[in-house]
């Protein structure tokens, strides 16, 4: 069990970790470091509660049981269609994000070796070998996302170090409270594990160590943000706002950026690695509960299922290619909210008034539920607003 708490933790951990990440600098870059750092600990509050309250909901029913199971059966058919079609949309568009992010670390890789790949067929690289991966099942990609966070944790380290020496203090001190407002949805999708909490669940069935990983598997993102945040931002020039926005427009990765402002090819490196790292991770963690949650609805064989869940947003990536960023923000404010946020405190508030006698996992009563709702209101008005 205590292999199982600490295997589920970095499941959890992963699928966030990269989730978000590699847009945070380019997108909280005209804010600056200190708001961002109050929106990051606003997030982490906010979705660690409403995965605690998806937790809750799910112990009410069979361990095989999935989001939109639940929705439908605690809030109605017209809740079941409006999660399905956002989590969807959700799922797909980070994993589009998610294709297109890991296929350009290969093409350039490949690029500095002296050959040449071009993005489809990166992209196709990509697709091909995750499917392998998936085909195989949970036990294989757990070890798979263990080797992986190890490479995660050792580049991390490498930044670190290496971005530590050359940090200007004035370019954290830059701050623009207004600027803030518009970089909640990120923030949110950066702690968005709950799609893994019913698959999780069957592989750790005890209330208190899930509740557990729950914690840690947000709190070890939160504080990679924060020292990640604190690197990036003050590395990269307070001179350079246009380009910066031009590079968001274009769907620029973060290491990219460095490589044109900076002259050390050494954190150049390391950041390529983490964001390998980091994005893989969470492709392992998106895909997995995309598969369980299809092969719960489809009565198919495994490869069925994993071609369900890779050749869309394999599509999506094809012919969208610059829906990087756009696709986490958006998939953010709309569809991690509603999904992530909204469902399931309406679902845990129906689930309390029909069984009263199950002790919460949140503490707080309907005051809680109240204040949650209010913050992913205000996510989304932000985002409509923008």
């Amino acid at each position: 069990m205590k292999n199982r708490l600490f295997s589920t933790t970095l499941f959890l951990s992963g699928c966030c970790i990269g989730a978000g990440m590699l847009g945070m600098p380019l997108i909280t870059y005209e804010a600056g470091f200190y708001p961002s750092l109050v929106f990051f600990i606003l997030s982490f509050i906010f979705m660690t509660a409403t995965a605690f309250l998806l937790a809750e909901t799910s112990f009410r029913f069979d361990k095989k049981t999935s989001l939109i199971m639940m929705s439908e059966q605690l809030l109605g058919k017209p809740a079941k269609w409006l999660t399905s079609v956002l989590f969807l949309f959700l799922m797909y568009a980070l994993i589009a994000a998610y294709t297109i992010g890991a296929a350009d670390i290969i093409k350039n890789t490949a690029e500095s070796l002296g050959l040449y790949i071009s993005s489809g067929l990166a992209m196709f690289l990509v697709t091909a070998v995750f499917a392998i991966a998936l085909y195989f099942g949970i036990s294989f990609m757990d070890f798979f996302n263990r080797i992986l966070m190890i490479g995660l944790a050792i580049s991390y380290l490498a930044i670190i170090t290496i971005g530590s020496t050359s940090i200007n203090k004035g370019f954290l001190a830059k701050h623009d409270w207004s600027a803030s407002l518009y970089i909640g949805p990120i923030m949110v999708i950066a702690f968005g594990y709950h799609n893994l909490i019913p698959s999780m669940r069957s592989f750790l069935p005890s209330r208190k160590k899930l509740s557990t990983a729950l914690f840690w598997g947000a709190l070890i993102p939160l504080i990679t943000y924060l020292i990640w945040e604190f690197i990036l931002l003050g590395l990269l020039p307070l001179n350079q706002k246009e380009y910066i926005k031009c590079m968001i427009t274009e769907g620029v990765m973060i290491a990219d950026v460095l490589k044109r402002l900076t002259q050390s090819g050494l954190i150049v490196l390391a950041i390529q690695l983490f964001t390998f790292c980091a994005i893989t991770t969470s492709y392992i963690g998106q895909s997995l509960s995309m598969i369980d949650l299809l092969g719960q609805h489809f009565k198919t064989n495994r490869l069925t299922l994993v071609c369900m869940t890779l050749l869309p947003p394999y599509l999506i990536a094809a012919y969208y290619p610059e829906i990087f960023l756009n696709a986490l923000l958006s998939a953010g404010a709309y569809g991690a909210v509603i999904v992530f946020g909204i469902i399931p405190i309406l679902m845990a508030y129906q689930a309390r008034k029909k069984d009263p006698s199950t002790s919460p996992l949140l503490p707080g009563g309907n005051i809680i539920l109240g204040i949650l709702l209010l913050f992913a209101t205000f996510i989304i008005t932000l985002e409509l607003i923008r």
